[in-house]
């Protein structure tokens, strides 16, 4: 989570036309979100959904509830809630497309197991760095450049000052 559910992304803010929200997914597998998150406090609606692992305790998935959220207890693979599983459930709730917008540990494991087939990278007009800098997209990675992922189809767009880049995977 990482300070993700704080200040909520474009994607997860409410549209201007009623009855378009997106559903909204959070991954947080000890469920830590704090109760007066304002991603769960949005007269939206769409519903919020939390994906947990039993590692959440029973008490805050019911305080959850209460909101009026669902807490999806999903299996853990490696401390976080699995991806595979969370897609599959979203797939029988007919679930067509999702939009991934986290932290780098979330983008990472996206990309780390093939999840993503379609991406926008937004790149504003600043240069951020050192060696202890934050990543845009961490997790594994590949050993060999023959284990990158190739894009195609790419788009090139500037937003204002900002550049945004989406290509198919």
């Amino acid at each position: 989570m990482q300070g993700q559910v704080e200040q909520p992304p474009p994607a997860v803010q409410l549209s201007q036309k009623p009855g378009k929200d997106p559903i909204r997914i959070v991954l947080d597998s000890r469920l830590r979100i704090p109760l007066e998150a304002r991603l769960l406090h949005l007269d939206s609606p769409a519903p919020t959904w939390v994906a947990a692992t039993a590692a959440a305790p029973g008490e805050k998935i019911k305080a959850v509830q209460r909101l009026g959220h669902e807490v999806l207890v999903l299996p853990e693979e490696d401390g976080r809630v699995a991806l595979k599983p969370l897609l599959e459930l979203l797939g029988r709730r007919r679930v067509q497309s999702l939009l991934v917008e986290g932290g780098a540990a979330v983008l990472g494991s996206f990309f780390d197991q093939r999840l993503v087939n379609r991406f926008f990278f937004f790149f504003a007009p600043k240069i951020l760095g050192g060696r202890d800098a934050y990543p845009a997209i961490a997790g594994l990675g590949v050993d060999r450049l023959a284990e990158a992922h190739i894009a195609a189809n790419l788009t090139i767009r500037r937003l204002g000052p900002d550049v945004l880049i989406s290509g198919d995977l």
